[in-house]
C-alpha cells in the first residue's frame, strides 16, 4: 500500500494530543540521558581549558567512571527500553494502555537481537562518517550536512525494524522483514524521519559548533531538550502508526492479533482507495 502523508499526521497527531501525558514516563527518561551526555561533552570541553591539577585529574576520572557506567546501564536496558515504548504506544492505539513497566515486560526475550540490529545499524551509520570526517572537507557545515543526510537515509531505510522486533509475533528475518514493509514508500518514511528526528538534531549541532562560551552551549542545549520533549514522543507515535498501516497489508497475522478494531477500520479506508 501507498502511505499518505495526511493520513499518518492526522492519525499520529490525534493519538499524540490525546495521550501526550501517557507518553512522558519514557519522554522523561530518554531527555535526561540525552541531557546527561550534552551535559558530559560541554564538561569536558570545560576541563579542557583548566590548567592541569591533580584535583583537575580526579574529577575528570570520577566523571569518566560515571560515564562508563550510565553506559553500561545503556547496554543493559537501553534495547529493551527502546522496544517498550512502541510497545506502550501500541496498546495505546489498542485501547488496552500499559505502563511503561508492564510494556518493559513484554520485550522479554528480545534484548539480544535488539542489541545487534541497532549495533548493526550504527556501524552501517556512523562508519562511513568516521571517514568522511577523516578526509576532512574543509567546512564543517557540508561535512555535517552530508553526514546528516546519509544517517537519515541509512537509518529511515531501517525505520520499521524497531517496530518489527517490538511488535511483531514472527521472529524470523527481522531486517529482510522491515526494509520489506517499506518498499515502495521509503520517500515517505525518509521524510518522516527527517521531518521528526533529524531537523531538530540537525539544527541544534549546526548551532551548537559555532558557539564557544560555555553558558551560551548550555542555553541551546536547555532548548534543544526542550523541543525534544515534545517532538521525541511524536516521533514514535509517527513510528507506531506507519508500522501498522504496513504491517496489515504485508504481515497479516501480526495485523490480525494485534488491532481489534482499529485496523479492521483502516483496511475499509484501504479498499475504498
Amino acid at each position: 500500500m501507498k502511505l499518505s502523508i495526511k493520513e499518518i499526521f492526522e492519525e499520529s497527531a490525534l493519538l499524540y494530543n490525546k495521550n501526550f501525558e501517557c507518553f512522558m514516563g519514557f519522554t522523561v527518561i530518554y531527555i535526561s540521558i540525552r541531557a546527561f551526555w550534552i551535559a558530559l561533552e560541554i564538561a569536558f570541553d570545560a576541563f579542557r581549558n583548566l590548567p592541569t591539577t591533580s584535583e583537575l585529574i580526579t574529577s575528570m576520572g570520577s566523571l569518566f567512571i560515571f560515564m562508563l557506567g550510565v553506559v553500561v546501564v545503556m547496554f543493559i536496558f537501553g534495547p529493551r527500553f527502546l522496544l517498550a515504548i512502541l510497545v506502550q504506544i501500541n496498546s495505546i492505539v489498542n485501547e488496552k494502555p500499559m505502563k511503561l513497566e508492564q510494556s518493559y515486560m513484554e520485550t522479554k526475550g528480545k534484548y539480544w537481537i535488539a542489541l545487534g540490529c541497532i549495533i548493526l545499524v550504527v556501524l552501517i551509520s556512523e562508519l562511513p562518517i568516521l571517514i568522511l570526517f577523516f578526509f576532512d572537507l574543509g567546512n564543517s557545515f557540508l561535512e555535517l550536512l552530508i553526514s546528516s543526510i546519509y544517517v537519515a537515509a541509512i537509518y529511515a531505510l531501517f525505520f520499521m525494524l524497531l517496530p518489527v522486533i517490538a511488535l511483531s509475533k514472527n521472529t524470523k528475518g527481522y531486517i529482510g522483514r522491515a526494509v520489506k514493509l517499506i518498499r515502495g514508500n521509503y520517500l515517505k518514511v525518509l521524510f518522516w524521519y527527517i521531518l521528526t528526528t533529524s531537523l531538530l538534531y540537525f539544527a541544534y549541532v549546526t548551532v551548537e559548533i559555532e558557539l564557544l562560551e560555555i553558558s551560551s552551549r548550555i542555553v541551546v542545549g536547555i532548548i534543544y531538550l526542550l523541543a525534544l520533549l515534545f517532538i521525541f514522543p511524536f516521533s514514535q507515535v509517527v513510528r507506531v502508526v506507519i508500522y501498522r498501516k504496513l504491517a496489515d497489508e504485508n504481515e497479516p497475522e501480526v495485523g490480525q492479533e494485534m488491532v481489534e478494531g482499529y485496523i479492521i477500520t483502516e483496511q475499509h479506508d484501504f479498499e475504498e482507495e
